[in-house]
Parts: C-alpha cells; sequence; structure tokens
C-alpha cells in the first residue's frame, strides 16, 4: 500500500532532469515567439506611416 502511495506522489511530481529538457523547447518556442511579435510590430509601424502620413499626403 505504501509502495503504491509514493509511486502516484512520483508520477505527479516531474524530475528536474524531465523539466530541464521540456524547458529547451519552451525557450526555443518563446524565441520564436518574441521574433515574430517584433516583426509583426514592425509591420504595423510601416503601415501606420503610410496609411496615416504618406497616404494623406500624396492625396492631398
Amino acid at each position: 500500500m505504501l509502495q503504491h502511495f509514493y509511486k502516484d506522489i512520483s508520477m505527479l511530481h516531474p524530475r528536474a532532469r524531465t523539466m530541464l529538457i521540456l524547458s529547451v523547447p519552451a525557450i526555443l518556442i518563446g524565441i520564436a515567439c518574441s521574433l515574430i511579435l517584433i516583426v509583426a510590430m514592425k509591420v504595423a509601424a510601416l503601415l501606420q506611416r503610410v496609411l496615416w502620413s504618406n497616404l494623406p499626403a500624396q492625396l492631398g
């Protein structure tokens, strides 16, 4: 009975090695998401400049 209890507890808490292995893809996904966000912000700034400054100036 006690061995079964400890086996269940060990299944609930991931080991440090497993957490380290899973942190690598998490870091890579975080870096990729931040790069995508930076690109999206630059595109949005470009569109804002074109739509609100350049285009009205050209159309009069």
